[in-house]
């Protein structure tokens, strides 16, 4: 029997199995997270103990006696005493198996406002981190440009002006540049009104040759490209665009591991259809990530607070930002430090209707 409710359990992940005394047999994994009790803490309680509604059992019982009922309202208690509004349907395990004995009360949440408190807690808590951070770091160019500025005001002669105001002038620009990438990152978001639904591979195909051409110095980097030859209905071109090309900048802003004509750097793009996402891979070969870029790429990001930590990765964390306004799933492995591969998985408007057999071609 215990086989019998594990296996129930991995099917009906947001279900509860009672005895037929209403005592709690078995939670699934996702009650377990939704109220924060764990299964064994339950097992063997009354389903009162986390339904505090009266009449509750004697409802169920009243609904079940036709075997099975749709769903109804009731409450639930979370282990930290929050009430969760949840919809409630429920049928005997007799009905679908030869197992006799035993309820099984299917639970779905009938509001997330519980959901939107902690997502709305976690992004306080992260707008206050980031907050905290950005005093603390454009403090620092402040308060070295008011110093200098006092300098200025107690010279004992003129010949010390041009020194103080060239001092003054790279701090500036440091306290720009830092404020210039925040106001850039948090305008990623934005979308032009005249952007295509859909993606012409050979124009996109021109603008990041045209990214590598005007930004990269190195003139044996190669570019290697392969898509299909039709366009693709149901992803906005200027958002792919814009996300790539932001990759691109990440990747050529990293040092070249060697800049002998026979090593071989290289940027390689392939784009492959599938039945409801756009998949991305692309392969940077020569150049260098130091093992402390590669540590905070891997870590969990906080896109403000980790650009003003690592301002060289501006362009990466641009990217990230573009992939989640979209919903693409966005990674990174590295094979070394001079070979690392990006993949993309672009998700397409479900009411386009792609075609799936497209020949690939390589530019």
């Amino acid at each position: 029997m215990d086989d019998v409710i594990k296996k129930l359990n991995s099917i009906l992940t947001d279900s509860i199995i009672l005895k037929m005394d209403f005592r709690i047999e078995a939670f699934s994994t996702d009650l377990e997270e939704l109220t924060g009790y764990p299964s064994s803490e339950l097992n063997g309680k009354l389903l009162a103990s986390i339904c505090p509604d009266d009449d509750l059992q004697s409802l169920l019982e009243n609904k079940l006696k036709k075997g099975y009922f749709d769903d109804i309202t009731a409450n639930l208690v979370t282990k930290n005493g929050e009430p969760l509004r949840v919809t409630i349907a429920g049928f005997y395990l007799g009905l679908i198996s030869e197992i006799n004995g035993y309820i099984v009360l299917k639970v779905k949440l009938a509001e997330n406002n519980l959901y939107l408190k902690k997502e709305l807690l976690t992004q306080k808590r992260e707008v206050d981190s980031f907050i905290y951070r950005t005093a603390h770091d454009l403090r620092g160019p402040l308060a070295t440009i008011k110093g200098l500025i006092n300098l200025l005001k107690i010279r004992k002669s003129n010949q010390e002006v041009d020194d103080l105001t060239a001092m003054i002038e790279l701090h500036a620009k440091k306290l720009d540049d830092r404020l210039f990438k925040l106001l850039y990152l948090a305008s990623a978001n934005s979308l032009p009104d005249n952007s295509k639904s859909f993606i012409t591979f050979s124009t996109l195909k021109n603008t990041l040759k045209k990214v590598l051409e005007d930004n990269c110095e190195l003139d044996n980097v190669l570019f290697r490209f392969t898509a299909p030859t039709h366009d693709l209905n149901g992803i906005h071109e200027h958002c792919v665009s814009q996300l790539i090309s932001n990759i691109f900048f990440y990747i050529i802003s990293l040092p070249v591991a060697s800049v002998s004509i026979e090593t071989e750097v290289a940027i390689e793009i392939d784009f492959a259809i599938l039945v409801h996402c756009l998949d991305v891979k692309i392969k940077a070969t020569g150049f260098l990530t130091s093992e402390e870029i590669r540590h905070a790429i891997e870590q969990p990001t906080s896109l403000y607070q980790d650009l003003l930590i690592h301002p060289l990765l501006f362009n990466y964390y641009v990217a990230k930002k573009k992939a989640t306004q979209i919903n693409a799933d966005f990674s990174i492995l590295f094979f070394s430090e001079t070979e690392q591969v990006l993949q993309l998985s672009i998700p397409m408007n479900t009411e386009a209707k792609p075609e799936l057999n497209y020949q690939s071609l390589k530019h």
